[in-house]
């Protein structure tokens, strides 16, 4: 049986890459932002997007955020007004979360698992070293074999192998505050969850929403 000094991890070079493995695998793993604890897994994994709703209790009506380490990916993902480029690149550097327009369906299951409706898809760039550096290890991939080595499925492992982004929520379950300490999270999802990465940045308070998908500027939260 797992217990809590198991699953909670002081973030360092070690549990980082556990947990970029743990990732890598199809896992779901909590970690520190600089606003609230994050509940992440590989973006490009269908089933571990599901997982993530499944840990959390979340209803797939609802969206999950899309995780980067840096602003030079998102046209990837996402269709970027032009008019409104500058001011949304500069609210993300900000930690705020931004609300695109979705290129081409990509990624659907990250809003909803089985409906075709969705078109947009909410970014977000956290502030604090903690989760960029997981965020840059995640985006650096870890190679086919390693991949595979730490469970990840074949066509899985080589989505992987050239990194992933992170599909994110806040690390409780649906309806419950959001959590800043990682004892907290611990107690509502340890069961859950094979890793807690630790860090006393939170300050508790969930990032803006600005939703700019229909050319307007809308602030969501």
């Amino acid at each position: 049986m797992s217990t809590e000094n198991s699953i909670i991890k002081e973030v360092d070079n070690n549990s980082l890459l556990d947990a970029v493995k743990l990732l890598a695998s199809g896992e779901v793993v909590a970690f520190p932002t600089e606003t609230v604890y994050g509940l992440g897994a590989n973006a490009y994994d269908a089933l571990a997007v599901a997982k993530l709703y499944d840990v959390k209790g979340r209803g797939f009506d609802k969206p999950i955020t899309l995780m980067l380490h840096s602003v030079a990916d998102i046209e990837k993902y996402v269709v970027v007004d032009e008019v409104n480029k500058e001011f949304a690149y500069d609210e993300l550097n900000k930690g705020n979360t931004i609300v695109f327009k979705l290129k081409d369906n990509n990624l659907k299951h990250l809003s909803n698992a089985t409906s075709a409706k969705i078109t947009t898809l909410g970014i977000r760039i956290p502030q604090n070293k903690e989760a960029l550096d997981l965020l840059k290890l995640s985006a650096g991939g870890l190679g086919a074999q390693e991949a595979k080595g730490a469970g990840a499925t074949s066509g899985v492992a080589n989505s992987t192998a050239a990194g992933f982004p992170l599909a994110v929520t806040s690390a409780n379950l649906s309806g419950s505050a959001s959590k800043s300490i990682a004892a907290d999270v611990y107690k509502e999802i340890g069961d859950k969850v094979p890793l807690i990465l630790k860090s006393d940045i939170c300050r508790g308070i969930a990032s803006r929403v600005i939703d700019i998908s229909s050319g307007e500027i809308l602030i969501r939260r």
